[in-house]
């Protein structure tokens, strides 16, 4: 509307066309109100979302690290593992040496109680015949 079709509305035409400009303006207000909330919304998902992306390549590192660790201590292990291993083989030899040295002076021993005739049985074959007589005093019990 011009001037001066403002100018010929009566007053109470005049406050009608001022109310419905209010209730605009109220719809206006409470539209932009809204379309803020949901753009602070935006905004805080994009913040969040840039935050989540650095925590993710900060973790990653935290990953990298701790994997890198357990590699580490997994190497550790297994180079123990071997030493652990080669001490064994070699105790286990120097024991079978010292078994095999044992065993071979035995038998030199046995064999030289055979052939020089040290070793004896405790009783001859004579001592466990019966006695002639055993005496009056002596009463002999066949077991």
């Amino acid at each position: 509307m011009t001037d001066k079709e403002f100018r010929q509305l009566k007053r109470s035409e005049l406050i009608d066309i001022i109310y419905e400009y209010q209730k605009q303006e109220k719809k206006m207000l409470s539209e932009i109100r809204r379309l803020r909330s949901r753009l602070q919304a935006r905004e805080l998902k994009i913040e969040k979302a840039g935050s989540i992306a650095e925590a993710t390549v900060g973790l990653a590192g935290v990953f990298e690290a701790a994997q890198t660790a357990a590699d580490e201590y997994l190497a550790q292990i297994e180079a123990m593992n071997r030493e652990t291993g080669k001490r064994c083989e070699q105790m286990l030899q120097e024991a079978r040496a010292q078994a095999d040295e044992i065993l071979i002076r035995a038998r030199a021993q046995a064999a030289g109680y055979l052939d020089e005739e040290k070793y004896k049985y405790p009783l001859d074959e004579d001592d466990y015949e019966e006695p002639e007589e055993a005496g009056e005093d002596f009463e002999y019990i066949d077991c």
